[in-house]
Order: C-alpha cells, then structure tokens, then sequence
C-alpha cells in the first residue's frame, strides 16, 4: 500500500485542496487499478515518511505492528488515522452481501509438499529447443523420460545420480512436467532406473 496526494480544486473559489488517501493495487484480470483503503484527513508528516507511515497503517489493518511505530512523529499520525479508520467504518452501516474477514493465527500456518516450478520450466524449455529427444535414439519412450529428468535436473543443479533422485522426488515439479508431456510418472522410478539412464 501506499500513500496517494490527491488535488481537488474548488469550482466556486478556484483554490485547491490536497486530501491523501492509503491506496492499493489490486489486479483485475489484466488490469491493475488502485482502490482507496483509508481517506487519511489532516495528515501532517513530510513526504519522506510517506512510505513509513503507509507500511504501519498497512500492518495496523492486519492486526501486527511495525518496526517505524518507534518513531513517534508516525506513531502519533499512524494513532489519529486509525481512529478516525475506525469511526468512519463504526459509523457505516454494513451491507448483508459485504464479505466477513476472518484472522488467520500466521503461526499455524505451514507449508506441505512444495515444488519448485521456474528453473524447470526454463530448462524443459531449453531441452525441447535443443531438439535432445531426437539425439537419445535407442531408448525406450521410458528411458527417453527419465534421461529427460536427468539432463534437466543436472542443468537446474549439477550433482550424483542419488541427488538427482532425491531431487526429483522431494522437491522439483520437474516430474509433473515430464508426466504431463509424456505420460510417464518419473517420480515412481526408484535411483536404479536413473543409475541405468545415466
């Protein structure tokens, strides 16, 4: 998030007025367009600590403190937008379709099984280019998969045959790859098909 200057001039006067506002991207679709989080009335810090002041009302809104919050001059402005924040929603009547936040204790969250994914698509990339398949003549479409895992492994990371096993079954999205274009799991192989290929 950041901290948007927005100048609206009076038609009547003819003098301009500067209201800020705490301001997001969000993406639609292809597009990305800015949605006011906050309208932040009477802000009085320089431009300089903009950026701090929206990284602590940014941290504020999800339930966590920043590191800025030392600084008191931020911490007295982040206080007087939070609380004005917090009337203007008190005081807004809440619509039935409108979506429900629910807190999320971060500590319980984890993650299983992942992959990598972008080095191996860069090197399948270059194995196809590289027209490697057509080179491995002799080999069953097995053995051709499986000698596709190594090669691309090897260029991902150089390392033994055994490293290449374990990589491929613990941490790459490289077997998926080859499954989708094949059809041939090469994660369910154990080290002795890579042994052989190799």
């Amino acid at each position: 998030m950041f901290i948007r200057a927005k100048e609206t001039k009076n038609r009547v006067t003819g003098t301009t007025y500067v209201k800020y506002q705490l301001v997001r991207s969000v993406r639609y679709g292809d597009k990305v367009r800015q949605e006011i989080v906050m309208e932040l009335p009477g802000l009085d810090i320089e431009k300089a600590d903009f950026k701090k002041l929206a990284n602590v009302l940014t941290l504020r809104l999800s339930g966590r403190e920043s590191l800025f919050e030392a600084d008191d001059k931020i911490r007295a402005a982040a206080d007087q937008m939070m609380e004005n924040y917090q009337l203007i929603r008190d005081l807004r009547p809440v619509k039935a379709d409108e979506p429900t936040l629910t807190p999320v204790d971060l500590s319980s969250v984890g993650l299983r099984d992942a992959r990598s994914l972008g080095r191996e698509l860069v090197a399948t990339s270059f194995y196809e280019r590289l027209g490697i398949n057509e080179a491995l003549i002799g080999l069953s479409q097995k053995e051709q998969a499986i000698a596709k895992a190594i090669i691309c492994t090897r260029l991902i990371g150089p390392g033994s045959d055994l490293a290449t096993h374990r990589y491929l079954r613990d941490t790459s999205a490289l077997g998926e790859l080859i499954e989708a274009t094949s059809g041939i799991d090469v994660t369910s192989f154990g080290k002795d098909a890579i042994y052989g290929v190799s």
